[in-house]
Order: C-alpha cells, then sequence, then structure tokens
C-alpha cells in the first residue's frame, strides 16, 4: 500500500532532472510525539549547504577549502559542503525530580557548530564533518526546555541544576554509504560510520532500504545522525520525488560526554552501553523548491541501569532550494 502510494503520486510522473541547487533547512526532534519525556528527548537544528561543484577544494570557502583538501575525494563525483547548527538534550526518566535518582542519566545539553564536506554518485557517497561545541550550562538547553514547556503547558523540568559540566568538545566523523542493489524503483545499501572525539566516540555500520522514485539521484539520504536522518543535501541532483526507508544500525560506542562527562556529584553512577543498535524509518517529499520529511527513530539504551530498554523519538524536517 505504501509503495503504491508513493509510486502513483500524481505530481511526480514527470522524470526528474539535475536541480544543482544550494538549500536551507530545520530539523525538530522530540520523543513527545510518541507520550515520553527522557533520554534524548530533543534537538532543534537548521541547515545550510552550498551548490553542486565539480572541485570543491576551489569553490568552498577558505577553511572549508583547506579542510577539503586534505580529504580523498572523487573527481567524477559531485562534491559540495554545508554547515549545520544544533542544540540537543538529554534528561532522567522523571523531569519533575529536583535532584538526582539512583540509576537515572544526568540532565545534559550540546550547543555546536558542524561544517561538512560531501561526495555523491548513484552508487556511493562519502561525509565527512567536523563538529565544535559546547556541553553544559552554556549550551543554554536549560533554558530553551523551559521555555517550550511553558509555551505548551507541560512540566516545568526541575533538575537542570545537575547536569553535565561546562565542556568544551570537538569531532571528527566520516560516513560511507555503498550501495548493493538497485531496481528502478526499490534500493538495498550499506553504511558505515567512524566518529571520533571527546563528544561521542564509535564505529558503526547499518543496511538500509528505499522505494520511491528517482533513487539513484538521491542515493546517501538518509542516515543515523541526529538532524540528518533524512539528508536533503543529498537529494539535490534531484528535481522532485518521493521515496519510503527503513534501516538498522549496529555500533560500539567508546565514550559518551552525556553520560560519562563531569558533573555535580549528586548525579548516580551510571555505565555507558558500550554495544548498541537503533533502527529507523520514514518518508521524504521534495518539489523543486520545497520540501519536507519525517522519521521516527528507535535507539537500545545508552546506559546499562536504563529501565526501559528502548527510547525513541520523531525527527521532522522542512527544507528549501533556491
Amino acid at each position: 500500500m505504501i509503495s503504491g502510494a508513493i509510486l502513483l503520486f500524481p505530481t511526480l510522473l514527470l522524470a526528474p532532472t539535475a536541480a544543482f541547487s544550494a538549500g536551507v533547512g530545520v530539523t525538530i526532534e522530540n520523543d513527545s510525539p510518541l507520550g515520553v519525556d527522557n533520554q534524548y528527548t530533543s534537538g532543534v537544528y537548521a541547515h545550510w549547504h552550498a551548490d553542486w561543484s565539480d572541485d570543491v577544494t576551489t569553490t568552498a570557502v577558505t577553511p572549508i577549502r583547506w579542510f577539503a583538501q586534505q580529504l580523498p575525494l572523487n573527481e567524477q563525483a559531485r562534491q559540495s559542503w554545508s554547515i549545520d547548527v544544533g542544540q540537543m538534550m538529554w534528561t532522567p526518566n522523571d523531569i519533575e525530580w529536583e535532584t538526582p535518582h539512583p540509576n537515572e542519566r544526568p540532565y545534559a545539553g550540546l550547543i555546536f557548530i558542524e561544517p561538512g564536506i560531501y561526495q555523491q554518485t548513484s552508487e556511493r557517497v562519502d561525509k565527512w564533518s567536523f563538529m565544535l561545541g559546547m556541553v553544559g550550562p552554556a549550551s543554554q538547553t536549560e533554558e530553551g526546555q523551559s521555555y517550550v514547556h511553558d509555551l505548551i503547558d507541560s512540566p516545568d523540568p526541575k533538575g537542570w541544576d545537575y547536569q553535565v559540566e561546562n565542556t568544551p568538545v570537538a569531532q571528527f566523523a566520516y560516513e560511507r554509504h555503498q550501495l548493493l542493489h538497485r531496481s528502478e524503483n526499490q534500493e538495498w545499501g550499506v553504511t558505515g560510520r567512524a566518529d571520533i572525539g571527546n563528544f561521542r566516540s564509535e564505529l558503526s555500520t547499518g543496511l538500509s532500504y528505499r522505494i520511491g522514485l528517482d533513487l539513484a539521484n538521491t542515493f546517501g539520504g538518509i542516515s543515523f545522525e541526529p538532524g540528518r536522518h533524512l539528508d536533503s543535501r543529498l537529494f539535490d541532483a534531484s528535481e522532485q520525488g518521493a521515496f519510503f526507508y527503513a534501516a538498522m544500525q549496529g555500533r560500539y560506542r567508546a565514550n559518551d560526554i552525556t553520560i560519562n562527562g563531569d558533573k555535580p556529584p549528586e548525579n548516580a553512577d551510571i555505565d555507558m552501553t558500550h554495544w548498541q543498535a537503533s533502527a529507523a524509518t520514514g518518508l521524504a517529499f521534495y518539489q523543486p523548491r520545497w520540501g519536507t520529511d519525517i522519521s521516527v527513530v528507535v535507539h537500545t539504551k545508552d546506559y546499562k541501569q536504563a529501565t526501559d530498554d528502548t527510547y525513541s523519538y520523531v525527527s521532522w524536517t522542512v527544507h528549501y532550494r533556491y
């Protein structure tokens, strides 16, 4: 039924052509639509990406150009660069607790900027990024959550006095997508990702499935990176289209500052779960200018003492190309 709805969507019957355009987008991630409010509970992201280029080492701004010159770029691939800024927050199971409880994760917030470089062919995509940010009260996540909860008349979070302390963070990431099989309207692919830094360090691999239109020109447009579950940067070689996807990922996480970072001594001692897994499913729809997409994401628990074996959230993006 889903595949029929996608393939017969009346506005998408024309064959797509290359768009080659820059774009902006906003992503909101939250667990409230699923009736929960804990763990990774919210994220807000703003995205910008440049036009496609034959050689990003000559067309990007100076700091990005230097970064690109250090990378093994493919001259036959479409290349571009991007900048993301965002804010993420994590909370314990009950935000009305005024003091930390046993077996609960601490409050934590992150604010960051993340330049990225990426290249795309119909069978392979490479993404590199370097994130700089701040974890702790300087991230302003306490103020952000309190403001939103006041607007929607939700309980006021009361435990932010015990959040992970101010710590600068830096992280380098590389992600690769490789095509396994593609028919006219269906596609299978594998992914691998490595993150190294004091925010999180991990190695992951995954499997993805898509069904929809113009898949060759949007290959690599999904990810398990927060804020980029549907990566609209990779839609820009396609003028219009739609697809449904399902994906799963396994990973080994070596460190996680939102759990192991410096924090007030009143917080419980908890143990990070090193072996983790995730699953996601969603829909993307885009026209020459506007597009939107939505995903539902489920992760296994980040720390051993968590009472729930999984946590989940909804990710929604609106993007515009110009």
